[in-house]
């Protein structure tokens, strides 16, 4: 990019840290990150902290639901592999949503 170029960041757009930096950042819902229990995310709360206990139900309300965000807080918590974090989350909502 040419230097005094004007980068413009559109809100809607995912962010991501940078260095690889785990960082939980509020983004726009757009429905592909989650499914309707998100829009009543805090009353699955109390499920969501039984399944995982070492993460704080303020941290898991601060995902509003959001798989993406859940699926990196499960990572980064339990020292996993993402695809897993990602498949137990995906669990999770199957089950909420059946």
């Amino acid at each position: 990019m040419p230097i005094g170029s004007v980068v413009s960041l559109d809100a809607s757009e995912p962010t991501q840290a940078a260095h690889g930096e785990d960082q939980l950042q509020s983004q726009p819902s757009n429905g592909a990150a989650s499914l309707p229990v998100s829009k009543s995310w805090n009353t699955h709360l109390p499920a969501a902290h039984g399944i995982w206990t070492k993460i704080s139900e303020a941290d898991l309300a601060k995902t509003e639901g959001n798989r993406e965000m859940l699926g990196a807080l499960v990572e980064k918590s339990y020292s996993i592999h993402r695809s897993e974090a990602d498949k137990q989350v995906k669990s999770f909502f199957d089950r909420r949503n059946s």
